[in-house]
C-alpha cells in the first residue's frame, strides 16, 4: 500500500516538452553539452547559436519559448543580447535565462530588471537546467 508521502513522489506536474529552445554561448562543447542534456529529456525542437548577434537575427525571425543566453560572449554579449530581442518580442513572448559562471556578480534583481525570467549558474546540473526552462502544460 502506498503512504501518502509516496503517493505525492508520483504525481508530478506536467510539462511541456514542445518548447522551441535557442541555445547561445560561444563555447562549442558547452552547447553541445546542453542539447544533448535536453534532448535526453525529450526536447527536439532546439537551434543553437554561437554569439549574440546570430542569437538576436534568429530571434527576431522566430519566435522561441526558451533562449539560454551566455552573458560572457565576443561581440554582443548576452546583456545587450537579451535587450536587442525585448525590443522586438517584449517580456511576455520568450523566456530568456541568463548563463553565467559569473551570477554572483549581480543580483537576481538586475538580471530581472536588465529583461532577464532567470539566472542559470554554470556549472549546473541536469535537473537545474530543466527545472529552468521548464513552462507548466
Amino acid at each position: 500500500m502506498n503512504s501518502p508521502a509516496s503517493a505525492a513522489i508520483e504525481i508530478s506536474t506536467p510539462y511541456r516538452n514542445d518548447l522551441k529552445i535557442l541555445i547561445v554561448d560561444d563555447h562549442d562543447d558547452l552547447r553541445l553539452m546542453i542539447c544533448r542534456m535536453l534532448k535526453r529529456a525529450g526536447y527536439t525542437q532546439i537551434e543553437e547559436a554561437d554569439c549574440g548577434e546570430i542569437a538576436v537575427a534568429l530571434a527576431r525571425n522566430f519566435l522561441f519559448d526558451v533562449i539560454l543566453l551566455d552573458l560572457s560572449m565576443p561581440g554582443i554579449g548576452g546583456f545587450k543580447a537579451c535587450h536587442e530581442i525585448r525590443k522586438f518580442h517584449g517580456r511576455t513572448k520568450s523566456r530568456i535565462i541568463a548563463c553565467t559562471a559569473h551570477a554572483s556578480l549581480c543580483s537576481k534583481e538586475h538580471f530581472l530588471e536588465c529583461g532577464f525570467c532567470d539566472v542559470l549558474a554554470k556549472p549546473f546540473s541536469y535537473n537545474q537546467l530543466l527545472q529552468s526552462i521548464s513552462i507548466p502544460a
